[in-house]
């Protein structure tokens, strides 16, 4: 689905970047914010003294809560969801922050099984950034931007020992983009293909790609 693609496409983007990435509490498992019901829920103080100011503005309480929740650091310190049991397998015990609901389905436990999950598409990545013939490269090689012209479409070449293209359509249509060269290897791919027209590549919706040229 759409959801699943674009968070294999920001990792993409972000795995291939220059520099050494951290993955930080379920980023690997595509967990995403959750939604607060109320201000009692959250911990983070920003958001509270947010949630204080917009109240103190004449705001409603619903919309004082919505003005803070898309940017509280608690969307991303809600306990790491391992399996589709009780409180997401983190604890027996109620934990400091609600599960967000949705770890029924976004688990290690499922991800683990699916070799289509945000979770192996990570595992891809990684391999590739610890490939000898990548490592130099993908750690060290400036970022080239490409594509620039094009909205919602991030590109970029990473030139060293090898010369890596990573695209990723950001956007809910397909583009067609000018062949970037020969590609000698797809690195990995969100789509099972790459589609090609004359001198185009073709990126459906939410499709990334990294590859050698």
């Amino acid at each position: 689905n759409s959801g699943t693609k674009g968070r294999k496409a920001l990792a993409a983007v972000f795995m291939m970047r220059e520099g050494l990435p951290f993955l930080y509490q379920g980023q690997e498992i595509g967990m995403v914010n959750s939604r607060w019901e109320d201000i009692g829920e959250i911990n983070d103080i920003n958001t509270l003294d947010q949630y204080r100011l917009a109240k103190e503005q004449g705001f409603s309480e619903a919309r004082a809560l919505q003005m803070g929740e898309d940017f509280s650091r608690d969307n991303a310190r809600t306990p790491m969801q391992w399996s589709s049991r009780e409180n997401a397998g983190f604890s027996k015990a109620k934990p400091w922050l609600k599960v967000n609901p949705d770890y029924r389905e976004t688990n290690v436990e499922n991800e683990e099984r699916d070799p289509d999950s945000v979770l192996w598409f990570y595992k891809k990545l990684i391999r590739i950034r610890k490939d000898e013939k990548y490592a130099e490269t993908l750690v060290y090689a400036p970022m080239e931007p490409v594509y620039q012209d094009r909205d919602n479409v991030i590109g970029f070449y990473r030139r060293g020992d090898a010369t890596i293209l990573v695209l990723a359509n950001m956007q809910d249509r397909e583009v067609r983009l000018a062949s970037p060269g020969r590609i000698q290897e797809i690195l990995a791919n969100t789509d099972k293909e790459l589609q090609r027209e004359g001198d185009n590549i073709v990126l459906h919706p939410f499709q990334a790609l990294v590859a050698e040229l």
